[in-house]
């Protein structure tokens, strides 16, 4: 019995060995971009796709394709306040966590 326990437990612990590891994002740290009202930032964002921001009452987003490997992500002020958007919602694709701080 305690053979066939440890024999479960050595299967058990080799599977999660080999249990492939979650993609990493291509910056291992968030950006903090800053950004006066009214003015725009561009910022590289590699092959990440797709585009959510918590408040869009405080920076207009946009996500624009630059050249084939690289793409923008553009910030437009739109009142003070500070905000967070994700550019890369796609699983298994690359993936960027911009803080977004919105100054006069």
């Amino acid at each position: 019995m305690a053979t066939r326990r440890a024999l479960l437990l050595t299967g058990w612990l080799l599977a999660l060995t080999l249990w492939p590891a979650p993609a990493q994002a291509q910056w291992a740290t968030p950006l903090m971009v800053s950004v006066k009202v009214g003015e725009s930032r561009q910022v590289e964002v590699g092959a990440a796709r797709g585009l959510r921001c918590d408040d869009l009452s405080i920076v207009r987003a946009e996500l624009r394709e630059h050249t084939e490997t690289n793409n923008l992500l553009v910030l437009t002020g739109l009142r003070v306040g500070r905000t967070s958007c994700r550019v890369g919602v796609y699983k298994g694709m690359p993936s960027v966590f911009a803080t977004v701080v919105v100054t006069r």
